[in-house]
């Protein structure tokens, strides 16, 4: 086994391709952001639309809560 190749690497022996991370022109830096950006704007979009769930639900018990307390108000009961 030649030293420069890696126990683990699972290419063939007589393969040369490089190992070196190849660098990004500028074009493709600018697509790999737009395209990072646009995930994690759709990761935030769903986040806010179950929190906008849980709040609306929440609401909606608060005034179910309010009716039933405004009605209780409404008639006191009787002190003995």
């Amino acid at each position: 086994m030649p030293p420069s190749k890696r126990p683990n690497d699972s290419r063939p022996p007589g393969d040369s391709r490089s190992n070196k991370i190849r660098k990004l022109t500028p074009e493709e830096n600018l697509k790999a952001r737009l395209k990072e950006s646009l995930a994690q704007n759709a990761a935030l979009r769903a986040r806010m639309a179950d929190w906008r769930k849980k709040v609306e639900l929440q609401n909606a018990v608060s005034r179910e809560t309010l009716k039933h307390a405004k009605t209780a108000q409404t008639f006191p009961r009787k002190r003995d």
